[in-house]
């Protein structure tokens, strides 16, 4: 389990849902993002530069 995984485990279920279909639009159109924690929420990364965060 990644920080991200963490992190949307830390809200109810409904939220949950919301949160992992954001995240797998997200990796579905950009699979090559990098996933991290940063400024507290998940935030992907694309050929160095910031592409999205979302909470």
């Amino acid at each position: 389990m990644n920080e991200v995984d963490k992190y949307i485990q830390s809200f109810p279920e409904e939220v949950q849902e919301r949160l992992t279909a954001i995240r797998n639009i997200i990796l579905e159109l950009a699979p090559q993002a990098t996933e991290r924690i940063c400024m507290r929420m998940p935030t992907y990364d694309l050929n160095g530069k910031w592409l999205v965060h979302f909470a």
